[in-house]
Order: C-alpha cells, then structure tokens, then sequence
C-alpha cells in the first residue's frame, strides 16, 4: 500500500465523522462505556506530557487515544499477507 492509498484510508476514516456529530458521538460514547478508564488515563497523559513540553510523548499518547475512543484505521489485508 503506498502513501497515497494511506491517506485515502484516514480520509475515509476520518470522513465518516466529518458532518455527522451524532455518530460521533455515539462512537466515542460506547468507547466511554467500555474503556473509560484507559481513555481518561490517556487525556490526564497527554494533558500532563503537553503541559512538561513533551509534544512527542503528547503526539503519540493523543493517537493512542483516537485509536482507543474510534477505533484503529483498518489496512488493506491482501497488503499485510502480502508483507508477511
């Protein structure tokens, strides 16, 4: 999968959210629901690494976060057998 795939995929993922707050919503809800305690753990995180001037640290904390409250961004499968 080449660059250009990839960020068609967060496009995509993103995208979904984009106009559509309620959906948002519902997602980050039920994410609350099941992980509230690794999600609130990670925002006290990157609160705390952003607020020392650790953006980096922030940066990947806030990813993980995304990931946790909506999900990871799903790859193209044949891509992944294919590396293997």
């Amino acid at each position: 999968m080449g660059a250009k795939q990839e960020l068609a995929d967060v496009e995509a993922f993103f995208g979904q959210y984009v106009g559509h707050k309620s959906k948002l919503v519902a997602k980050i809800t039920k994410a609350l629901a099941f992980h509230r305690k690794e999600i609130m753990g990670d925002v006290e995180e990157v609160e705390s690494d952003f607020h020392n001037g650790d953006y980096v640290a922030s940066g990947k904390v806030a990813a993980d976060l995304v990931a946790v409250a909506l999900g990871k961004i799903e790859s193209d499968l044949s891509y992944d057998i294919f590396l293997q």
